[in-house]
């Protein structure tokens, strides 16, 4: 194993005891979601907001660590066809498009979230208005495939 391969493996483990202590001393009755590690990429879940009834969409939102570059091409979900987007200010208007990748630097976070990034379900299956988690899988170039289960919510 190279240096530069042992020094990733040894900041993702680092990056993933600070997630993990972070969630110390909360109130239990707050919702706690798991960090997924694999192949030098941390995954931690936020939430998939549950689409109301008569919804054609609805939004998810993640939290990404690459220890070294590599680029997030696709996501899948049983429940919905799942997209890439991001928001954007355009001739002084906030707009949404769909993005084709996600680029990934080597230990910076790329955070999907309300007003920014994120994953959009279009068309999303009855089902997804009921569970109270969702499988997701998110394919990356060098990575390849991590599945994940962010919990579904109301809000």
């Amino acid at each position: 194993m190279t240096v530069t391969a042992h020094l990733a493996k040894l900041t993702a483990a680092i990056f993933l005891m600070i997630l993990t202590l972070s969630g110390c001393g909360k109130k239990e009755e707050e919702r706690s979601v798991d960090v997924y590690m694999k192949n030098g990429i941390v995954i931690t879940p936020d939430f998939i907001r549950q689409p109301a009834t008569g919804a054609i969409a609805t939004a998810g939102y993640l939290g990404i660590t690459a220890t070294y570059d590599d680029k997030l091409l696709k996501a899948y979900s049983p429940l919905a066809t799942v997209e890439i987007h991001e928001m954007a200010h355009h001739d002084g208007r906030m707009m949404m498009r769909p993005v084709e990748s996600l680029e990934l630097t080597a230990g910076e976070t790329v955070t999907l979230e309300p007003g920014g990034l994120h994953l959009m379900f279009i068309n999303p299956d009855d089902q997804l208005r009921t569970v109270k988690r969702a499988e997701i899988t998110l394919t990356f170039e060098k990575a390849g495939d991590i599945t994940v289960t962010l919990p579904v919510e109301k809000r």
